[in-house]
């Protein structure tokens, strides 16, 4: 069977990303935010108003991003970070 490189290098590439980011959805549920969808670069969780009347929207965010920035070991160092975040009354696209 003949392979292209460029697909194998797709294909490594493609799942390093799913692991890292699987390892930053597994810290900000630890962390008490429920995931309730994700894809290929973008992971969603809903909570409650009512989750630390203490905090701001924006504090949440940030929070969140924290953990999802929070790399693996093997990746430490690399240029990957989550960013831009935002929260809202409901899910959608915002510029």
């Amino acid at each position: 069977m003949d392979l292209y490189g460029g697909v194998l290098t797709q294909n490594a590439v493609g799942g390093t990303a799913r692991d890292i980011q699987m390892h930053g959805m597994e810290n900000v549920t630890r962390l008490g935010y429920p995931i309730v969808m994700h894809t290929y670069d973008e992971t969603v969780s809903e909570i409650s108003e009512r989750c630390d009347p203490g905090l701001e929207p924006d504090d949440y965010v940030k929070h969140f991003e924290a953990g999802l920035n929070d790399l693996p070991a093997y990746a430490k160092g690399w240029p990957i970070f989550a960013r831009g975040g935002w929260s809202g009354l409901r899910y959608g696209k915002w510029d």
